[in-house]
């Protein structure tokens, strides 16, 4: 498989969207979102050395509530002077998965990336995660 980003900077490996994906939610102060680009940047190189199938980051465009739901900076308790972002990590499978955390354990420029991330996110916050399986969904 060839390893590209394509125009919207995701990495990702061509023909494979992955089964397995780790979900990233946290706060950052908004005076840092220039800081939390950057850093990704770097953790987008860092990732994609270490085999990731693909890696996004997002953050929240709108806190504007639609129907009944609940617009999640709400449900994170994010105040105005805070952003919140997302990033989508995706794995072939668990076993993908294990084997890029094995690949990064030794790797020193990991635990600088994760010091730096935790000094731009919101200080005493904590950052959601969550692993979710892909669905195959025929449609007839």
């Amino acid at each position: 498989m060839v390893l590209f980003m394509n125009t919207s900077n995701i990495i990702e490996k061509e023909e494979e969207s992955g089964n397995l994906v780790q979900l990233f939610i946290y706060r950052a102060p908004k005076k840092n979102h220039d800081a939390m680009v950057q850093l990704n940047k770097q953790c987008t190189e860092f990732f994609r050395k270490h085999g990731i199938l693909r890696f996004e980051v997002l953050y929240l465009s709108s806190t504007n509530t639609v129907m009944d739901f609940v617009n999640i900076a709400e449900t994170l308790s994010a105040s105005q002077d805070e952003e919140v972002w997302m990033e989508i990590q995706s794995y072939r499978d668990h076993k993908h998965l294990d084997e890029f955390i094995a690949n990064m354990k030794n790797d020193k420029i990991g635990e600088s990336l994760y010091q730096e991330y935790l000094s731009l996110i919101t200080p005493g916050s904590r950052t959601i995660m969550g692993g979710f399986t892909r669905l195959s969904l025929d449609f007839v």
